[in-house]
């Protein structure tokens, strides 16, 4: 039977570079994230639905999801952020349903699925374990996250208020990886990957 770990955490904490890692490694890593980018993309599965509920200027260019200007939307209206995770989680977790149905049946041992909404929504499948990634210091996650979205200081906050607090996560998290400085994590990392090969052997 396939053992699926879960791979969460807060947004800007470094769950993309453990992945990362992790495919370096040659360990078999979904990720969530592409699914949603694949359903937004031109032509995607996701858009129709979110045109009729937030209007065609939330579509770009090149006729794909303008994901700046919608999460400008959302991430400030908490019933926006709900309606366009109802439109999103159901089809992600399709998508994730039918990869982990052919990894299965092609006899894959084990799989990590990047999901960083992994507890805030019932929408995913359940995993077996959940690998968690976090940060001690709060000033780097809030850093990180204006860095990589170009965003302000009280837009990074927003983003990450609107996700459920680390504390809780790391409470419910089988696994939990510290990233603030990557020559601590690739350890941690090593003993975490050691734990599971045993609970496979």
């Amino acid at each position: 039977m396939m053992l699926k770990i879960g791979i969460t955490g807060g947004i800007a904490t470094g769950k993309s570079t453990i992945a990362h890692k992790l495919r370096t490694l040659g360990y078999v890593v979904l990720d969530s994230d592409q699914v949603s980018h694949d359903l937004t993309a031109p032509g995607g599965q996701a858009l129709p639905e979110i045109v009729r509920q937030f209007g065609f200027d939330m579509v770009d260019e090149q006729h794909g999801l303008n994901r700046a200007k919608l999460g400008a939307l959302v991430f400030n209206d908490q019933t926006k952020l709900e309606q366009l995770n109802q439109i999103m989680h159901p089809l992600i977790n399709q998508a994730l349903t039918k990869q982990l149905s052919a990894l299965d049946q092609s006899g894959q041992r084990l799989v990590f699925v990047e999901i960083p909404l992994l507890f805030e929504t019932d929408n995913f499948i359940k995993m077996d374990q959940v690998l968690m990634v976090t940060v001690e210091n709060k000033q780097t996650q809030l850093e990180r996250l204006m860095k990589r979205n170009h965003l302000s200081k009280t837009e990074a906050e927003q983003r990450i208020a609107a996700q459920m607090p680390l504390e809780i996560k790391e409470a419910c998290s089988d696994y939990v990886l510290t990233n603030d400085k990557d020559e601590y994590v690739n350890e941690q990392l090593d003993h975490v990957l050691m734990k599971i090969r045993d609970s496979l052997a």
